[in-house]
């Protein structure tokens, strides 16, 4: 009794050592490099033992550790306790399927082939979150953990984010095969209920993790002394840092919102930029519907005499929904340096619950998810907007 007792107790603190190690790794926190360590606790614990244990198990490194990274949705107005509680129980569930499929391969062959089918199960868990209709959460995967490594991140051009993370587990993977190799040599006391991979397999684990190491650093390095080629262009990027607060109450702060753009656009303008560059909803209202907002910006972008990127809230300029004042949509204005509008974008992946209700005439949602007068108004764009300057083109993420 006394021995599956500290089983348990081990088991639960190994998970939780990996909830938070894959919390700290993942921005705001951005310790990087204990994401390549991040997922050995939990695959050590669940290596060997039933498929139910494993999936409870990294279920609830999975709650936890939503819980702790997406605990920056709170400055969203509305947001409370409840509604953190739902996302973090629906989002653990990515990686309780992880332990579960893990659990199942290992049971049924080894755990050596579990190991080496890691980064496949991970990898697809956090494909099928970032795209599984109304529900999809594509930030963060655990590739988003390395952004500050030009070497390595230079592979995600050819694999995507999902590269990254792929090469992550599979070092994870690797490390946790020699530890659970290491254990069982030292012949463990009978709480580590671990199954422990050959010599021969960990070896080999080793060999692909250093093939795929010294590749992505091979090309990372070739694609950085490439020397840029074609036109350069300048871009000052402005952030007003705007309370949340101000930007609730447009109508009293609008004064001392466009006040702080504007001087930081005079500021950055002593860099010659081509281009200035205002965040997400910066506007204290809509700029194409305010004349005297629209008066205001014009003045400004021609007198600093340079193309503007603005990001505003906005009608949309195309729709198949009958017209309503009510909604608009997150938008990004073009202009040029004589202040004519040349392009706007839409946002086009919503927000669920936030941005929008799903299924809002089918799903009856309670009042508590929600409420009556904080209903969603937003509405999406239906194209991707190409913008061109100086002969180079971009786009906007929204």
């Amino acid at each position: 009794m006394k021995t599956r007792i500290i089983s348990i107790a081990v088991s639960f603190f190994l998970s939780f050592l990996s909830a938070g190690l894959l919390a700290v790794s993942l921005p705001a926190n951005e310790i990087a490099w204990l994401a390549w360590i991040a997922l050995v606790p939990l695959l050590i614990t669940i290596s060997g033992r039933r498929v139910v244990s494993g999936f409870l198990l990294s279920y609830l490194c999975g709650i936890i550790s939503s819980a702790v990274i997406y605990d920056w949705i709170f400055a969203a107005p509305g947001y409370q306790l409840p509604h953190h509680v739902i996302l973090a129980l629906i989002v653990g569930l990515y990686t309780g399927i992880f332990g579960l499929i893990y659990g199942y391969v290992c049971n049924r062959w080894h755990s050596a082939a579990a190991l080496v089918c890691a980064p496949f199960i991970w990898v697809s868990m956090e494909y099928i979150r970032s795209n599984v209709s109304f529900l999809s959460l594509p930030f963060p995967v655990l590739g988003h953990s390395q952004y500050q490594h030009l070497q390595i991140i230079q592979a995600a051009a050819i694999t995507g984010g999902y590269g990254i993370s792929f090469l992550i587990v599979m070092v994870n993977a690797a490390i946790a095969g020699a530890a659970l190799m290491l254990v069982s040599k030292a012949k463990p006391p009978e709480y580590l209920n671990c199954q422990s991979p050959s010599k021969r397999s960990v070896w080999l684990l080793f060999c692909i993790v250093f093939i795929l190491l010294g590749v992505t650093f091979v090309y990372g390095k070739t694609v950085l002394s490439r020397p840029a080629g074609g036109k350069k262009i300048r871009i000052s990027v402005i952030q007003g840092n705007i309370d949340k607060e101000m930007k609730r109450d447009t109508r009293k702060y609008a004064g001392d919102i466009m006040r702080r753009y504007t001087q930081l656009t005079h500021a950055a303008l002593k860099e010659n930029p081509d281009l200035v560059v205002w965040p997400e909803a910066a506007t204290p209202g809509l700029v194409l519907k305010n004349l005297s907002l629209q008066q205001e910006l014009v003045s400004l972008i021609k007198k600093a005499d340079r193309h503007f990127l603005i990001g505003s809230s906005e009608y949309p300029k195309f729709s198949d929904e009958p017209f309503d004042k009510n909604k608009f949509g997150n938008t990004a204005l073009f202009f040029s340096p004589s202040g004519r509008l040349l392009g706007q974008h839409l946002k086009m992946f919503l927000i669920p619950f936030g941005e929008y209700i799903p299924y809002e005439d089918t799903i009856p949602w309670p009042e508590f998810i929600v409420p009556k007068e904080n209903r969603a108004r937003d509405v999406p764009g239906n194209e991707f907007t190409i913008f061109e300057l100086g002969g180079a083109k971009f786009g906007v993420v929204i």
